[in-house]
């Protein structure tokens, strides 16, 4: 079958003049023509999907493997623990108000006042203290390298377990643990995890990874 491709001749003798030109691909000798597809150009015949390498295997011949048993830990912890926040706030605000006078009105607000101290702790960390220290720890980790901010970001992000051990031990009482747990949620080790694996893939597969 013959196709009539767009072609992009080059003058061999100078080097430098190119002209395009309708032409049949048999007649076309095949170092004179390129397809041009997605900006690059390839020899007539050559597959752009032969050049790729599945995103599972890319990832374990770069090593980009090895984050992910910490990024799957730190979610699994974060999914049990973060879900009994709400009645553990609400308890220890009724039972703190409710103490002395039981018909109190602390009593009746006890979820209101556990929601408006959690979203003051929240905007604290994941907004004020996230918009100040996650440039400066990127900006370091560039300087300095990924593997201390992973290990420094781990140990954030076990700062909730710290915390919920405190209540549940009566170490501490709630006020003092949650900010440490909202803490280790806006600044654990996913931003350093994520850093790892962009540096590691191939600009390609970053949005994939």
């Amino acid at each position: 079958m013959m196709l009539r491709l767009k072609t992009l001749k080059r003058s061999w003798s100078t080097g430098r003049s190119w002209s395009w030109s309708w032409r049949d691909d048999e007649d076309v000798p095949r170092e004179e023509t390129y397809l041009l597809r997605s900006g690059k150009r390839y020899e007539e015949g050559e597959e752009e999907d032969e050049e790729r390498e599945g995103l599972v295997r890319h990832m374990f011949s770069t090593g980009a493997w090895r984050v992910l048993p910490l990024l799957l830990l730190t979610g699994v912890g974060y999914s049990i623990l973060l879900p009994e926040l709400p009645s553990m706030c609400t308890n220890y605000f009724a039972k703190r108000d409710c103490s002395a006078a039981p018909m109190a009105e602390g009593c009746d607000d006890a979820h209101w006042r556990c929601v408006s101290f959690q979203s003051k702790w929240m905007f604290l960390n994941h907004s004020v203290f996230s918009f100040i220290l996650a440039p400066l720890f990127g900006k370091l980790s560039d300087q300095v390298g990924r593997k201390l901010f992973l290990v420094l970001g781990t140990f954030i992000s076990a700062l909730p377990a710290v915390g919920f051990t405190f209540i549940a031990f009566d170490l501490a009482d709630f006020s003092f643990c949650f900010p440490l747990i909202s803490f280790g949620v806006a600044l654990g080790s996913f931003n350093a995890i994520l850093a790892y694996v962009s540096d590691c893939v191939q600009p390609r597969y970053r949005t994939e990874a």
